[in-house]
């Protein structure tokens, strides 16, 4: 259960991270939240990934038990 929600946290996170990346891009500005932006999405990417893999793992494993 914890583990959802923090792949839910994450995934709100990395939809507002490139809207805000979409508007810093359109409107051609670059300012210090542009870079702490492309950082926050640097690290959010490969969080996200891990866990994903991680809960997949932990179903498998339990599909397996159960029958």
């Amino acid at each position: 259960m914890f583990t959802r929600a923090v792949i839910t946290i994450l995934s709100w996170a990395l939809i507002l991270e490139m809207m805000v990346l979409a508007y810093y891009i359109w409107r051609g500005i670059r300012p210090l939240e542009f870079y702490l932006n492309l950082g926050l999405i640097v690290f959010t990417v490969p969080c996200l990934f891990f866990i994903v893999l991680k809960e997949r793992k932990r179903r498998e494993k339990d599909n397996g038990k159960g029958e």
